[in-house]
């Protein structure tokens, strides 16, 4: 059976079991039924209650494996779970996966959401890798505009914020041009939306851009996991 299949089985017997707890319940209350079996029935409920909320994370995930999967020729597209995390630090932004080394996952991956970039992975343990958010001051990455100049962008300061950090080409900003990932460094492959100017500015360093709105809220993304050389996906 189909993944997505699967998804959709398992919703529908979750409502049918639902179903039948809640017509069981007048018999409950009447006293025809003893407690255990009342918690047993619940237990039921409850573990489809489970299988429900993961079966819907399981199609969230596949819609982000397609929706990526063009881009990926040369990587393993990795599912996780990302939960925003409170830093010590006020210069720093940061997410937790709940994946790691387990996965394959180590420092110096990119990390993507539905929306776009996310950020990289700083430090992975047994079933967990730590997330350095695309607006931490410390991230960096190359970018591309729509006119194909190359340059640097790097976090800031501010929330969902990012600023030019570097022009690799001669380049000149417009309101609302798009930045995308130009697939150099091996972090994220070329063609990924990085961010849109709102603010072009002179200099051009103190212009602001506008990082994925979805950028610190918990969400389903994906890992891009280089492929070894002479491997086979």
């Amino acid at each position: 059976m189909k993944p997505l299949q699967s998804a959709y089985w398992a919703v529908g017997c979750w409502l049918v079991l639902t179903l039948v707890a809640y017509g069981l319940d007048p018999l409950f209350r009447s006293g025809r039924h003893s407690s255990m079996e009342k918690r047993y029935v619940d237990q039921i409920v409850q573990d489809f209650e489970i299988q429900k909320t993961e079966s819907y994370a399981a199609l969230t995930r596949q819609q982000l494996i397609d929706r990526w999967l063009p881009l990926a020729k040369n990587y393993e597209l990795v599912p996780a779970s990302l939960t925003p995390v409170t830093d010590r630090s006020p210069t720093r932004s940061s997410a937790l996966l709940d994946r790691g080394v387990e996965s394959g996952l180590r420092s110096g991956l990119g990390v993507v959401s539905e929306s776009g970039v996310v950020g990289r992975i700083v430090d992975s343990g047994d079933g967990w890798s730590r997330i350095q958010l695309a607006d931490d001051a410390g991230f960096v990455t190359p970018f591309v505009d729509e006119d194909g100049s190359r340059g640097i962008l790097s976090g800031s300061l501010y929330p969902q914020v990012a600023r030019l950090k570097m022009r690799l080409d001669p380049m000149t900003f417009s309101l609302d041009e798009r930045l995308f990932t130009d697939g150099s460094g091996g972090i994220f492959p070329a063609g990924v939306y990085l961010g849109a100017v709102v603010e072009p500015r002179t200099p051009i360093q103190n212009s602001k851009i506008l990082l994925p709105l979805t950028l610190g809220l918990a969400q389903e993304v994906i890992v891009f996991l280089p492929i070894k050389t002479g491997s086979s996906r």
